[in-house]
């Protein structure tokens, strides 16, 4: 019995140039081997312009598979000349499902073949590929890779940079292992079958200089394995297969082609004041990471940093050089607004996708082609996050330009640090936009830092000279805060947390957990305030906070507490986020003060 809610689903790739012959023997007893899989199985059959009769011949027999979708046919004439990368990366891309594997048009999947596979990726948690092969690298079984989509688009694919043959298999292979990537090798003969083809068949039509198939092997194995000394594990620069007049059995464009037509654009968008500190260790190594000369782009936008930002930018020629970064600065902030920063950001970055990049956290090899590859085969309505098991890189946002006008931005009466991601994640989700998580552990890494980083620059974190607390119980404590101005204020931070620890409740979104005030250490809605000459005499009670640690993790806290009890104010009130506007300001674009940029 089969729970195909849980399980994941299997794509068969299969590419074909005058193959039918091989094809004539394969694909109808692979169809008939998976048949009782169809739910969870598809077979991805390419036609790379076959003069053989191939088309016709699907269309004869396989009327029945291809309505209902088991067997899914395409043709194009897009790839003259056989090249085994490209019409590879082609069919994985065409491909729908959970787990691709490569099935070359001589291999037969064995009986229940799919499901074989499927019990391999359940059992093996972690990063990891199979490998089902033989121990005769010769006998045509050697290509049955099985790979996660997405660990697939991360990784770039088979590298099209190579010769039209050979050695693309093991390229992948080590590629996937270098990035760290397990190789579970499977050498069952049920389910590894090939019909044995002499390797001069497999060069046959890709009109090469190379006079045979080994020359060629070995001409790959020499790029791949200096790509691999030098680090270069991703493959085609995230962009990689045939993805134009692709049509199906009846000559129409399919679904499936649509989303792989336009090359998409994201934008990240860094909002920086006074931590050069960060900038300094993040942006030079993000860009080498993902340089898309064509479909990425940098903005840093300097929100009047006085830490020698703007100087030390000025030094990095090579940052300019590259053609993918831009350096924005806007003279007015006084201290740092998290929400107002990143809406300007947004709106000076020229990308249709668009993501919030921290200055702290690191994007990860591959992230931008990820991304594009993710947003290129996903449904229009969506937008990834990371997981919420690290804070530093929760705002890491990546959606569609137009869904983040659509909900106008962030939400800048929000007045500190804390909750600002999760409220907009919410707004998205409302509006009809699913929110889908990163997958990739290592696309979320950061430069820890003390809370402290966290709210200095904030407008609360600059005016405080003087914190003290008094101790209520074990789940309440008073704090006091003395400001710069003479005044101060005071409230009750309760640990809810702690107090409903035993309670449950069920929630549409993961959002509405962190927006739930039951679930938080959060302070009151009205604090106490006048001037300090007042209270100033009466401290006996209390007992002054000088570790620095202890005051930023409350300021946290306390910061948390004022978006928490906006965010309220605007849900309960059913209130219009930004309805004046977002964003707004002037700016100047890498240096040029003669020219700013004005955002109305």
């Amino acid at each position: 019995m089969i729970d195909n809610s849980q399980t994941p689903k299997i794509s068969f790739c299969i590419t074909c140039k005058n193959r039918l012959y091989q094809i004539k023997k394969t694909l109808p007893q692979n169809l008939e081997d998976n048949r009782r899989l169809q739910e969870i199985v598809e077979f991805v059959l390419v036609d790379f312009g076959s003069t053989d009769g191939l088309r016709k011949w699907i269309s004869d027999n396989f009327k029945h598979e291809i309505r209902s979708g088991y067997l899914k046919y395409f043709y194009t004439e897009e790839m003259v000349y056989w090249h085994a990368s490209i019409a590879k990366n082609t069919a994985h891309m065409l491909a729908q499902n959970d787990i691709l594997v490569n099935l070359d048009c001589d291999n037969y999947t064995g009986s229940n073949g799919g499901w074989f596979v499927i019990l391999q990726f359940i059992k093996n948690d972690g990063p990891m590929f199979l490998h089902q092969c033989s121990d005769d690298g010769f006998d045509g079984s050697f290509g049955r890779i099985s790979i996660k989509r997405n660990d697939f688009l991360s990784i770039g694919g088979y590298n099209e940079s190579l010769a039209p043959a050979g050695y693309q298999d093991l390229d992948l292979i080590n590629r996937l292992m270098a990035k760290g990537y397990r190789r579970i090798e499977v050498k069952d003969s049920k389910y590894n079958r090939a019909i044995r083809n002499t390797k001069e068949e497999g060069i046959a039509f890709t009109h090469s200089s190379f006079k045979t198939w080994h020359e060629m092997d070995e001409y790959n194995a020499k790029i791949s394995q200096s790509n691999i000394l030098a680090g270069k594990l991703i493959a085609n620069g995230g962009s990689f297969g045939i993805r134009k007049n692709i049509f199906d059995i009846e000559g129409n464009v399919p679904k499936e082609v649509d989303s792989l037509k336009y090359a998409h654009k994201i934008s990240f968008n860094i909002t920086c004041m006074n931590r050069l500190h960060h900038i300094k260790q993040t942006l030079q190594q993000n860009i080498h990471d993902n340089f898309l000369s064509e479909q990425v782009e940098f903005n840093l936008l300097d929100y009047n940093s006085t830490d020698g930002l703007e100087r030390w930018v000025k030094q990095q020629g090579e940052l300019f050089d590259t053609g993918i970064f831009n350096y924005y600065k806007t003279i007015t902030p006084t201290y740092y607004h998290r929400t107002h920063s990143r809406n300007m950001a947004f709106r000076l970055s020229t990308g249709d996708i668009v993501c919030n990049l921290d200055a702290d956290n690191y994007l990860g090899e591959g992230f931008a082609a990820y991304i594009l590859n993710l947003f290129c085969m996903s449904d229009e309505k969506v937008f990834y996050t990371p997981r919420y098991s690290e804070r530093d890189v929760i705002g890491r946002l990546c959606l569609w330009r137009k869904h983040f006008l659509s909900v106008n931005g962030y939400n800048e009466a929000l007045p500190g640090y804390g909750l600002e991601d999760i409220e907009l994640y919410y707004r998205l989700w409302k509006s009809g936009i699913e929110q889908e998580f990163i997958s990739e552990n290592r696309f979320c890494k950061a430069i820890h830092h003390s809370h402290e980083e966290r709210v200095s620059q904030e407008y609360m974190g600059r005016h405080i000279i003087e914190m003290y607390l008094f101790y209520i119980n074990p789940y309440q404590t008073q704090v006091l805060l003395r400001y710069q101005d003479g005044s101060y204020s005071k409230t009750i931070l309760k640990d809810n947390i702690y107090c409903n620890y035993n309670r449950s409740s069920h929630y549409e979104n993961i959002n509405q957990y962190f927006l739930d005030e039951k679930n938080r250490i959060i302070g009151g809605k009205n604090p106490e305030g006048g001037q300090w000459e007042d209270i100033e005499g009466c401290l006996s009670s209390f007992y002054r906070v000088d570790n620095v640690d202890l005051q930023s993790e409350i300021l946290v806290y306390l910061s948390e507490t004022q978006n928490f009890w906006e965010i309220e104010r605007y849900e309960c009130g059913g209130l219009s986020v930004n309805p004046n506007g977002f964003g707004q300001g002037i700016a100047y674009k890498n240096f040029d003060y003669d020219n700013p940029i004005f955002l109305k």
